[in-house]
């Protein structure tokens, strides 16, 4: 979970964490964004990513507005 829970920017912000995940065989990884508020997650939407773009750095990047 990220916060202060409620918190707004005024220009998207880059959320960077730290990663080991595998890439299958198109380069491409998996993951899950949810997000919620009051114990109830709902999947969030995430254009997929090459592997070449950020597994070499081993981080993975989400572009957020707020927490």
């Amino acid at each position: 979970m990220c916060g202060p829970q409620g918190l707004s920017f005024l220009t998207p912000c880059e959320l960077r964490l730290p990663h080991c995940g595998p890439v299958d065989g198109d380069g491409q990884w998996s993951f899950s964004l949810k997000a919620g508020e009051g114990g109830e997650w709902q999947q969030m939407d995430v254009q997929p990513q090459k592997a070449a773009d950020s597994a070499d750095k081993q981080f993975l990047s989400v572009m957020i507005t707020h927490f």
